[in-house]
């Protein structure tokens, strides 16, 4: 899921918050050798971008095109995009499913109704994109300004995002300059299908997943 709120064209992380977003999702398509993707997007509303495919580079394709301002309703809608993703996995033959989120904030009255949404098999883990200090954001050659005219200062809520993830059996993954959020991530995954493969052949035991660090 990626958003496409105004907050993600901050420039806090250069060359700016969608475009780091864009890489990151463009590696994990390039290393992912395996399974299936879908690609929701969202800002006031939520839209599919993709339905589950193999096809990496088609999604790919499509990355250049998707920056805020391109969907008609302005606005954060997370709770729209999870539940369209959630209807995804559910219409679709995906039996096991762990749902990424690229944001740099949702509002605190989102996550129990987030939390309610998901539930089974379905995990959801977040990439905070962004910093905590935050930036301004630009917008029609300008800042983005408050009713008041001050430039609002977007900044990363890294608190509400790990308190979401905690409650979602997931992970808060700040992101990096390097690709150790996206390593991680995929390891991750490769963990979770491993654990399936064990489940499904009946064989039980202790299983240890080194997360190393992320600062």
């Amino acid at each position: 899921i990626l958003d496409l709120s105004p907050s993600m064209m901050a420039r806090d992380i250069k060359p700016s918050r969608i475009i780091r977003a864009h890489l990151k999702i463009q590696e994990i398509l390039r290393q992912r050798k395996d399974g299936l993707t879908a690609l929701v997007v969202y800002a006031g509303e939520a839209y599919t971008v993709t339905p589950f495919t193999s096809d990496s580079q088609t999604i790919s394709n499509l990355l250049t095109t998707l920056i805020p301002g391109i969907l008609p309703l302005p606005g954060s809608n997370p709770e729209m995009a999870v539940e369209l993703a959630k209807n995804l996995i559910e219409s679709s033959r995906v039996t096991k499913a762990s749902i990424l989120l690229f944001t740099d904030d949702i509002a605190e009255a989102a996550v129990e109704t987030i939390v309610d949404t998901l539930s089974g098999d379905t995990d959801l883990s977040i990439i905070g994109v962004g910093t905590d200090a935050g930036a301004t954001i630009p917008f029609n050659d300008g800042l983005l300004k408050d009713a008041q005219q001050n430039n609002i200062i977007a900044r990363r809520n890294s608190n509400v995002l790990k308190k979401l993830t905690q409650q979602t059996n997931g992970y808060y993954l700040p992101i990096q300059a390097d690709n150790s959020d996206v390593e991680f991530y995929l390891s991750y995954l490769e963990q979770r299908a491993d654990s399936n493969r064990l489940k499904a052949n009946s064989v039980t035991g202790d299983r240890w997943f080194e997360s190393g660090q992320l600062i």
